[in-house]
């Protein structure tokens, strides 16, 4: 009759719903045991990623300590070239001076001289070669004097310039380091948010599967 029909067709969707859930029970179970390990994994990956993040971290700490430290040395090796380029300018401006003053002397030395030959047995004029002769000689040491502070001045000089441009190099290149540390600083970040969102997603997804089981049971 159509009520038994209808009966047997009910019937039969009841059996059907509950294979099709006792199927999909049987797949979830077998599936948590794939779940528990991507947690694992998920877990594994995130705090490989994290000690990578915290190596990292030091790397960056000690670049920037470095870099600190070659920027004082740096300002250091400016400071100094700075008063090597003093040191050295007034060395050359006191030779020049001396220099000036030697050349005078010579020339009235060279003068009282021709006066002498003209007037050999005039006993000042003697006097005054004999002098000149004196102020002469001391000019001319006066002159060297001079010029082995502007050589020595010149050898600082000489430093200066190469401890300058030896700590300008090692600014540059510490600096550039500490940028690529921070560049990785910032990627391992990334990596590690990335690593921890996948872990709260794997553990969420199996947390729906055990709450879905639980249900079916009740």
């Amino acid at each position: 009759t159509m009520l038994s029909a209808r009966q047997k067709s009910a019937a039969d969707s009841q059996r059907l719903a509950a294979f099709d859930s006792q199927l999909h029970t049987t797949q979830t179970v077998s599936q948590l045991p794939d779940r528990e390990e991507a947690i694992v994994k998920a877990a594994e990956s995130a705090k490989e990623q994290e000690s990578g993040l915290a190596t990292a971290e030091q790397q960056l700490a000690a670049s920037v300590t470095i870099v600190a430290r070659n920027e004082s040395d740096f300002q250091i090796a400016t400071e100094s070239m700075t008063a090597a380029t003093n040191a050295i300018n007034v060395a050359a401006s006191e030779h020049t001076n001396r220099i000036d003053v030697a050349g005078l002397l010579t020339t009235a030395l060279g003068s009282a001289e021709g006066a002498q030959q003209k007037m050999s047995d005039d006993a000042v004029l003697s006097d005054v070669v004999a002098k000149l002769k004196q102020r002469v000689d001391a000019a001319q040491a006066a002159v060297d004097e001079a010029q082995s502070q502007m050589n020595a001045a010149a050898v600082l000089m000489t430093t200066a310039t190469e401890t300058l441009a030896t700590t300008q190099t090692s600014v540059s290149e510490a600096t550039a380091e500490c940028s690529r540390c921070e560049q990785c600083v910032t990627e391992i970040r990334n990596a590690v948010s990335v690593a921890n969102a996948e872990l709260v997603t794997k553990k969420t997804e199996m947390n729906s599967a055990v709450s879905e089981l639980e249900n079916r049971l009740i």
